[in-house]
């Protein structure tokens, strides 16, 4: 990219560092939408100021007046010439409280999400779960605690692994191609960076389950005996595979608060304002979702999710993925029939019905291993080494549509008109 006026790159640099920042409204004005950030006029930089206001840090309201950035039609601001220059409002006390209010709401949601992970096993099988969810604390006996250590159960995992970087690379690389496309156009240079920012979330999911599955295989290889399972080492090792499900719920919901702003909220509408507005205000907020998530990964590292089988652990912290994965598919479903409550008909993101089941589907097959994990080991006389390898491969084809899907769902947000 070449930038020959010196007044767009400070313009584009203090753009790219608020998208950067932990302001995750940075870019949104709600009152104009996501494609007016960029001024109607040519030459920005001689008729428009622009200022930050984190005085809604976390919280988009809609139609906010102290939404993220806004850009001020004010000729007599300060420019230095013609160059634009930051104003950076300080975070107020309202700031403050309503991100520790986010944080708390989120931390709420975690708590029940973690108590309804713990019982749902045993209202699905009782008899099942009773014989395979037994509370271990990270400490394990002889008696009670099994752990496959077949090459069937840590090759599938690192196949895996090679499967979702895969993935995480290829929705960055489309997403990279497509921005090199659109940052020749001035009019569609911000939405650029918002699809990234969309396109970061999507790739991070990918890499979450890439750290799973690559601690699971070395736990399945490595730590063959019970005497090596009660050591700090598998511990730590464990706690990474366990906590990084516990996250991804959490990567998961801030994804689908990106798509419903970048995909619903933030569309030019002059029609259905309230309906945006109120979905505006009931969108989660990343801070939410660090509170959702941060309070999964501390029960899972307090011991609180361990069991004498340690892969149970990873169906119950999966478990607690189910609000904010429903979440996404309401949003993508949403967007994908946008037009049936606009009543302009104008959509500017084509998603066809195959994208929306394609991306449903993948988010919503993983769910079925729950119970045919405890019913397997309890009813059948199936080798564990055989249910592992089975059970990764339908995860393959889950997390496979899923990085497939989000990545066609970058790439039309991409070529959006």
């Amino acid at each position: 990219m070449q930038i020959n006026d010196a007044n767009n790159l400070l313009f584009y640099l203090a753009l790219l560092l608020s998208c950067s920042s932990s302001n995750s409204t940075a870019l949104y004005d709600n009152r104009r939408g996501i494609n007016s950030i960029i001024a109607r006029k040519k030459n920005i930089g001689s008729c428009y100021g622009w200022s930050l206001s984190t005085s809604s840090l976390f919280l988009r309201g809609g139609g906010s007046s102290s939404a993220s950035i806004e850009l001020l039609e004010n000729p007599t601001s300060s420019t230095n010439g013609g160059s634009i220059v930051p104003k950076f409002i300080p975070m107020s006390l309202i700031g403050i409280l309503r991100s520790v209010l986010s944080i708390s709401l989120g931390v709420t949601a975690g708590v029940a999400a973690y108590k309804f992970s713990l019982y749902f096993p045993f209202l699905l099988t009782p008899e099942a779960a009773k014989a395979t969810y037994i509370p271990a604390s990270y400490s394990y006996n002889q008696e009670e605690s099994l752990f496959c250590n077949s090459a069937w159960s840590y090759a599938t995992d690192y196949g895996l692994v090679a499967v979702m970087l895969y993935l995480a690379n290829k929705i960055i690389a489309n997403n990279s191609s497509n921005n090199d496309d659109l940052w020749r156009e001035e009019s569609i240079k911000t939405r650029s960076i918002t699809t990234t920012r969309l396109a970061h979330r999507a790739c991070a999911l990918m890499l979450v389950y890439a750290t799973q599955f690559s601690g699971g295989g070395i736990a399945h290889q490595f730590f063959t005996t019970v005497e090596s399972r009660n050591t700090k080492g598998f511990r730590l090792l464990w706690t990474i595979v366990v906590g990084a499900v516990c996250a991804s719920g959490g990567v998961i919901g801030a994804l689908a608060s990106e798509l419903a702003w970048l995909g619903i909220i933030s569309q030019d509408d002059a029609n259905n304002q309230s309906k945006k507005a109120l979905l505006g205000r009931l969108v989660p907020s990343d801070l939410f979702w660090i509170g959702y998530g941060g309070l999964l990964v501390a029960m899972c590292i307090s011991g609180h999710m361990s069991h004498q089988r340690p892969a149970a652990d990873t169906f119950v912290a999966g478990v607690s993925q189910a609000p904010p994965t429903f979440f996404l598919m309401a949003i993508v479903a949403l967007i994908g029939t946008a037009n049936s409550w606009r009543n302009d008909a104008a959509s500017t993101v084509a998603l066809t019905m195959k994208d929306i089941l394609k991306c449903n589907l993948g988010f919503v097959m993983n769910s079925c291993l729950l119970p045919t994990y405890a019913l397997s080991l309890y009813r059948t006389n199936i080798p564990v080494a055989y249910l592992n390898a089975s059970f990764h491969t339908w995860l393959c084809g889950c997390y496979s549509l899923q990085g497939l899907s989000l990545n066609q769902i970058v790439q039309a947000f991409s070529i959006s008109k």
